[in-house]
């Protein structure tokens, strides 16, 4: 199963993130269109002007040369004769032919200087007072329309949050939601604002009878393997207290005894799976008692039911034990995930030796058993899964209870393991 991917933008933030990239982009394009709207009121329209005043001009001079200058609020003309500048204000002398730029602190010129033969005319045209209308009639209008613009896209966001923040708000519901926190009515529908949209209203009533659903079948599982449990108990008490008669007679025979020896230890080893079961089905249960447990305790209880796996092979149990710490835990959960380890590498180790290393709040188990190969170890705490190792006891669910077991107290657990050289397991406590 693959872990859901973090740091993933929201539906609203995604849709935030593009309406500021939109609004930087008509940012951008204002500010374009303002250089581009000044460039074309001084080069396209005062320049064009003042060369047709200047064309005019000197079409009537021709003619008349007694033609009156251009003399009005935004035009203002000059003639010289053989460049004699004097006549001229001072700003105006010593300009070459061609446009000119006068800038000062009150307003914004452009003079245009043409000659034809000894004649020199001076044309002034005021620029400032264009740019003034063009504020007026465009960067104005301008202004307004992406006040709109904003205010509609800024009206689209906030309506677009309203009608995802529902969204955001199951979604967030559904993350929290697990085996211990499962409860239909967090999903209630007459909980939600009387505006919802109708999809929310179906979603989160799907939402609810989903988990309805999923409430009653976690009930049912976890009430029959409580039954199913408790009812293997008593024959399995049965079959102990009939073991134990028989070995109290006193003319049992020495193979009866090892036969009868073994019954007991299959049937002392199905009600340590059977109470292993019962934890498995209450894993979510807020009474199940924790105490602090020695870890070699426990080891020293489950070497014993592992004695009748390894009696006939030649097979040496060592332990190291640097420093015996205590956890806290439930006494038969500990028993269940140590015992179930034990178990298999007894199992699966024909010769050697099964090493139990006790260390700082951690646990290693390694053994010189048959061993597994990477695909085997991705799949080891399948249920039922052995591998190609069929014909060895064993149902293929001791490592899936391990799981589930350290899953509950949050240890983790970490499997090195070589083919025809054995296995090594690790559990850290230190959580």
């Amino acid at each position: 199963m693959k872990k859901m991917r973090g740091n993933k933008m929201g539906i609203a933030r995604r849709f935030g993130r593009a309406v500021t990239l939109h609004i930087g982009l008509i940012a951008i394009a204002v500010i374009l269109g303002i250089f581009a709207a000044n460039w074309i009121i001084e080069e396209r329209m005062v320049k064009q002007a003042l060369t047709s005043e200047s064309e005019h001009f000197w079409a009537k001079f021709k003619t008349d040369p007694d033609f009156a200058l251009p003399d009005t609020s935004n035009l203002k003309g000059y003639l010289s004769i053989n460049s004699d500048n004097e006549l001229l204000p001072q700003e105006l002398r010593g300009l070459t032919l061609g446009f000119h730029e006068l800038q000062s602190n009150s307003d914004y010129r452009v003079a245009l200087v043409s000659k034809l033969g000894s004649e020199q005319l001076t044309l002034v045209f005021n620029a400032g007072q264009v740019r003034q209308l063009a504020i007026l009639f465009g960067l104005v209008p301008l202004g307004f329309l992406l006040f709109v613009i904003y205010g509609s896209v800024f009206a689209s966001y906030r309506l677009f949050r309203s009608s995802v923040s529902p969204v955001v708000m199951l979604a967030k519901k559904v993350q929290k939601l697990g085996p211990e926190t499962l409860n239909s009515e967090d999903f209630n529908v007459d909980d939600l604002d009387d505006n919802v949209d109708q999809e929310i209203i179906s979603l989160t009533h799907a939402l609810n009878q989903l988990v309805l659903r999923v409430e009653n079948f976690v009930e049912r599982e976890r009430e029959f393997t409580r039954n199913v449990s408790h009812e293997l108990r008593t024959p399995l008490t049965v079959i102990n207290m009939a073991c134990d008669l028989i070995l109290q007679e006193p003319d049992i025979k020495s193979s009866s005894e090892k036969t009868v020896n073994r019954i007991k230890t299959a049937a002392s080893n199905m009600v340590n799976l059977v109470e292993t079961f019962l934890l498995i089905s209450r894993e979510m249960d807020d009474d199940l008692k924790t105490d602090a447990i020695s870890i070699m305790t426990i080891i020293e209880s489950e070497l014993e039911f592992i004695q009748p796996l390894i009696e006939n092979k030649p097979v040496e149990i060592r332990i190291e034990n640097d420093n015996d710490f205590s956890v806290k835990a439930n006494e038969k959960v500990l028993s269940g995930l140590i015992g179930n380890l034990l178990r298999n590498a007894a199992t699966y180790t024909d010769e050697g030796q099964i090493s139990i290393e006790i260390s700082e709040q951690s646990l290693t188990i390694s053994d010189t058993g048959i061993g597994m190969n990477q695909s085997e170890i991705d799949q080891v705490f399948d249920a039922h899964y052995r591998g190609n190792h069929t014909k060895r006891a064993g149902h293929g669910i001791g490592m899936t209870i391990v799981k589930k077991l350290a899953d509950r107290f949050r240890w983790d657990i970490n499997i090195q393991s070589v083919p025809k050289q054995g296995t090594i397991v690790s559990i850290n406590f230190n959580k």
